[in-house]
């Protein structure tokens, strides 16, 4: 049996993240899923269904998409005609947790990340307008920003996409933090280029960037080489440069769930939350057992 694979993200005010009102706008953010406001796109009708709460105050249900269908109907060897399916509907389950600003969900072939995301936060914005735009990103995997940002034998560039973190007030996510709030800016692009003799890998503005995308506050891409020396005729000493290239947006936070029952899935994912906890707790990336949720 394949499973159900989850993604673990963190949800992010960012058009009022300078308002002075973070903690309202999060607290309004489970009601407004819970008005089960649709949009209606060009093809499909999107909208929030089955939402609950459990007894922890986690908000669960579906991202639900649906549209009119004609299907093809069929005996044991025929096609026999069209039958007409109104309101045919697909899914994707989440969980959100309102206190660590933590979202997990379903990834399937009728919703795909990208798209979840993009209407999960329209949804939300439906529900309530005076939240403002999210911006809903991810948690990348922190040994893969390590290993394979800083692990380059050279490092030619590097772009960083942004937003102003949440929690403020966290020391460790350093000068790139203060380059956001001090242009008060909601988005910041940043990119470092040195073809000819590489990027000083260890300074504090990439190390800085790094933690901002370590705790979901952004994206990065980086790219340079290898080098590898060979000897070929005569002896003559050959450098081969490799090229490397790195997406945190390729590399996230998931976990395969087995369960179908609502509770049961939201129960199976506890260690996906528990590590996603951590991160914005302040740890690091590492294997957590949750409690129950």
């Amino acid at each position: 049996m394949s499973g159900k694979k989850f993604i673990a993200a963190k949800v992010n005010i960012n058009e009022n993240i300078f308002t002075g009102k973070l903690d309202d706008l999060v607290s309004r953010i489970p009601t407004a899923i819970e008005s089960r406001k649709h949009f209606k796109g060009r093809t499909w009708r999107w909208q929030f269904l089955d939402v609950k709460r459990t007894e922890h105050g986690l908000v669960y249900g579906n991202l639900s998409k649906a549209r009119d269908e004609r299907r093809t109907v069929a005996t044991e060897s025929f096609t026999t005609g069209y039958a007409e399916i109104k309101d045919a509907t697909y899914n994707s389950f989440f969980v959100y947790d309102p206190k660590n600003e933590i979202l997990m969900f379903h990834e399937n072939g009728r919703i795909d990340r990208d798209t979840f995301i993009h209407y999960w936060a329209r949804l939300v914005y439906q529900g309530d307008p005076s939240i403002g735009d999210i911006i809903i990103i991810p948690f990348p995997v922190e040994e893969d920003l390590k290993l394979k940002v800083k692990g380059m034998e050279v490092l030619t560039r590097i772009e960083f996409e942004i937003i102003p973190p949440n929690m403020i007030k966290r020391k460790t996510l350093g000068s790139m933090r203060h380059l956001v709030q001090d242009a008060n800016s909601t988005k910041t692009k940043y990119i470092a280029e040195n073809k000819k003799e590489g990027l000083n890998k260890d300074g504090p503005l990439i190390d800085s960037g790094l933690e901002m995308v370590k705790n979901a506050y952004g994206y990065v891409k980086a790219t340079g080489y290898d080098t590898f020396t060979t000897k070929g005729r005569g002896g003559k000493v050959k450098v081969t440069k490799t090229p490397r290239i790195f997406r945190s947006r390729d590399s996230v936070f998931h976990d395969t769930v087995q369960a179908s029952e609502p509770l049961e899935i939201v129960e199976e994912l506890k260690n996906l939350w528990g590590r996603a906890k951590n991160v914005v707790r302040g740890g690091g990336d590492d294997e957590t057992n949750g409690k129950s949720l």
